[in-house]
């Protein structure tokens, strides 16, 4: 949060949120104003990227979810983490592209080819938890 007020509005493409401590996500996730903050030092076609993870504070994820809703109203995808309680949520700060899965996946295969990372796999699991955007 400190890192993040000091910043401008709207200076970042991407921010990654992984904050967790033994018993779950830090509270600091759940505040009210930690989205908003998020989403307003993002670019007009900005991505949050945060790792979910319901450790033993329910309660601080249920909030953490409605408040990534409430600040991000264009779009929230989630994909859950094969074996693990974790989810990985995707929140735009503009429209998420919708019908676009041929050519997201002609790029997975080829982003696989070069990485070795399984892209493919991945989008398959983006739409199959997603179904209202692909």
């Amino acid at each position: 949060v400190d890192f993040l007020r000091q910043r401008d509005d709207g200076a970042y493409d991407l921010v990654i949120v992984d904050l967790h401590d033994p018993e779950g996500m830090a509270p600091a996730v759940g505040q009210s104003d930690f989205f908003s903050l998020c989403q307003s030092r993002l670019r007009g076609q900005g991505l949050l990227a945060i790792n979910l993870w319901t450790g033993v504070r329910e309660k601080v994820l249920r909030q953490t979810i409605e408040n990534i809703n409430l600040n991000f109203p264009h779009g929230v995808l989630h994909l859950p983490v094969s074996g693990k309680r974790n989810t990985v949520a995707l929140a735009f700060n503009f429209p998420v592209p919708k019908n676009q899965i041929k050519a997201l996946r002609r790029r997975a295969v080829e982003l696989e080819e070069k990485t070795g990372v399984e892209l493919n796999q991945l989008l398959w699991d983006l739409a199959r938890f997603n179904a209202k955007y692909f």
